[in-house]
């Protein structure tokens, strides 16, 4: 009889917070109408994500609420060749595996509040909460065709705490932060197998006992995580009448990413007895194994804007440098390592990355333009006050940061156009203690261009031999309202 006992230890992560879905979709009805932009044009605590310098802006204490739905329709992807069966061979007997692209509704509450401080400083908290998740961690097989830039970015919590300062001529500088929490898991266990050596006529199923999986030790501490955000605002008008309604605005964002890390430390003690002529012996063998997910990845990024405002009409233009170059694939991948064992000498006994990907990204350039009309509406002496509004249009272009990728791996992206267009109006609030009422609602379309990725071989590859198509869209909606206090 023999007993096989191994002991895992050390599994750390740790995660923290991104702000993918604010790239992925924009922030803020009033930004997502025009283009998903305006950093130069923003007033409140949707700028906390580019330009938090724009608080300075705000003349009163203000709550924004909002809600967005946002639905993919992305291109399908045929049938892949894989080892359904996992009999450990790919042939006729496995049935081709059922690839959908990301498809699953990333809807979510946005929150900003902000208060101006004195008559040159401003506060502002900006949430944006998945309503399905506060967090989603998913690795994806490379060899699979997959739409990586969207499989699962969407579905992470998102929170900017910033302040805006004025100091003078018009310049007003900003900074804020990404928080978020991190996560560090720690688990230690012994996982046994019992089996006594076969007797004549008896099947290995009737030799091998139960497994037994003991955990001694189950640990999990919460870590703050951060991302900052620099920026400045300027109003020329301030010192030269002639630029009036014309506003500058620069910002930089730095990189965060959640990692997770986990540290396999495998120790199989094996008890030999009662297997023919062998002496009873204690078998051990150490199997250290390291695994790493990066996920969540928010690169860095550089942006500019600016704007121009009239009584009815104003104009934005937008472009950020985004460092895709730099980006790291949410792909589980094992670090190299070698099995020790005292009593054979296993020369070859060697653990390699089974994902080792070839993929080559570029830093992107996006641009943003969106345009404001605000129509004449009659003003009216009732409860509601004076009743304006406004109509936005937009749009915007994100190339792909998908340059080249090796022969088993089969990431899909493509460049990407952006229509959006919205409207609002405003009156005053009901009560006393309110000042202004805004409502807001936005539509948006993302919409990939189309192309196809040669099949390739093996697993991972259409069953049915054809290119895999790329392409298809996706499209936000929502609605906001903002209240600002006397």
């Amino acid at each position: 009889m023999f007993t096989a006992g191994l002991v895992l230890l050390g599994v750390t992560a740790l995660p923290v917070a991104r702000a993918v879905p604010i790239d992925a979709f924009g922030y803020g009805a009033q930004s997502i109408g025009r283009g998903t932009g305006g950093m130069a044009m923003t007033t409140d605590t949707e700028g906390l994500f580019v330009n938090p310098a724009a608080l300075t802006h705000m003349t009163a204490p203000q709550l924004a609420v909002g809600y967005a739905a946002h639905r993919f329709a992305l291109d399908p992807v045929p049938d892949v060749l894989w080892d359904t069966n996992r009999d450990g061979v790919i042939d006729d007997t496995d049935t081709p595996l059922s690839v959908q692209p990301a498809s699953e509704a990333a809807d979510g509450i946005m929150i900003g509040l902000g208060r101006p401080i004195g008559k040159r400083v401003a506060l502002g908290v900006a949430l944006w909460e998945p309503a399905g998740r506060i967090v989603r961690i998913h690795s994806f097989e490379p060899s699979i065709p997959t739409y990586f830039m969207y499989e699962n970015r969407p579905h992470t919590i998102q929170l900017a705490v910033g302040a805006g300062v004025e100091i003078g001529g018009g310049l007003s500088i900003g900074a804020a932060v990404y928080l978020g929490a991190g996560a560090e898991f720690h688990l230690v266990g012994t996982l046994s197998v019992t089996a006594s050596a076969p007797e004549e006529g008896e099947q290995l199923g009737d030799v091998v006992g139960g497994a037994v999986l003991d955990v001694h030790e189950l640990t999990l501490d919460t870590v703050p995580r951060a991302a900052p955000i620099l920026s400045a605002d300027w109003d020329p008008g301030q010192l030269a009448p002639a630029l009036e309604g014309l506003r500058i605005a620069v910002g930089w964002r730095g990189s965060t990413r959640l990692d997770i890390v986990a540290d396999v430390d495998v120790q199989a003690n094996i008890n030999v007895e009662d297997v023919g002529s062998l002496e009873p012996m204690v078998i051990t063998a150490l199997l250290p194994i390291s695994m790493g997910v990066i996920e969540h990845w928010l690169p860095p990024r550089i942006s500019g804007g600016i704007a121009y405002s009239r009584p009815r009409v104003a104009g934005m233009f937008d472009v950020h440098r985004t460092a895709w170059d730099s980006l790291e694939l949410n792909i589980a991948h094992v670090e190299p390592t070698t099995v020790e064992t005292q009593l054979l000498q296993l020369t070859d006994a060697t653990i390699t990355d089974g994902n080792a990907v070839a993929v080559e990204m570029r830093a992107t350039v996006g641009l943003r333009a969106g345009l404001e009309v605000t129509p004449l509406l009659r003003e009216t002496e009732g409860r509601l006050g004076p009743v304006t509004g406004v109509l936005r249009v937009g749009g915007g272009l994100e190339p792909s940061p998908l340059v080249a990728q090796g022969a088993d791996t089969r990431l899909l992206d493509a460049d990407r156009v952006l229509l959006t267009g919205g409207g609002g109006l405003t009156h005053d609030g009901p009560l006393e203690v309110f000042g202004r009422v805004r409502w807001d609602a936005f539509y948006a379309r993302n919409i990939l261009a189309s192309g196809e990725l040669a099949p390739g071989s093996g697993a991972g590859s259409p069953a049915d031999g054809s290119a895999i198509p790329v392409g298809g869209s996706y499209w936000s909606a929502g609605l906001q309202t903002t209240v600002t206090f006397r």
